[in-house]
C-alpha cells in the first residue's frame, strides 16, 4: 500500500492530527467523539496516536458524522 516506510508513517501522523485537530476545534473529548461516529475510544486513541491506519470506511465515518466531507485523490 505504501511505497516506503517513512511514507506510511507520515500518512499515519497526517490523519492523527487531522483527527486531533477536528476534535479539538470542537472542544470535544475522545470519548465525544467517539459517541458521534460509533466508534470505541480505544479506536479514537490507537488512531490519534499514530498507532492505527483507519480503513477508508472509519475515515468516511468520522468525516461525514463530524460534518466534513473525505476527498481522495488518486494521483499518476
Amino acid at each position: 500500500m505504501f511505497p516506503n516506510k517513512q511514507t506510511k508513517e507520515d500518512f499515519k501522523f497526517k490523519i492523527a492530527n487531522i483527527i486531533t485537530e477536528i476534535r479539538y476545534d470542537n472542544k470535544w473529548t475522545q470519548k465525544k467523539i467517539a459517541q458521534i461516529t460509533g466508534l470505541k475510544q480505544s479506536a479514537i486513541t490507537r488512531i490519534e496516536s499514530g498507532a492505527q491506519i483507519p480503513s477508508l470506511t472509519t475515515l468516511f465515518k468520522i468525516a461525514n458524522k463530524c460534518g466534513f466531507i473525505l476527498f481522495i485523490k488518486i494521483k499518476k
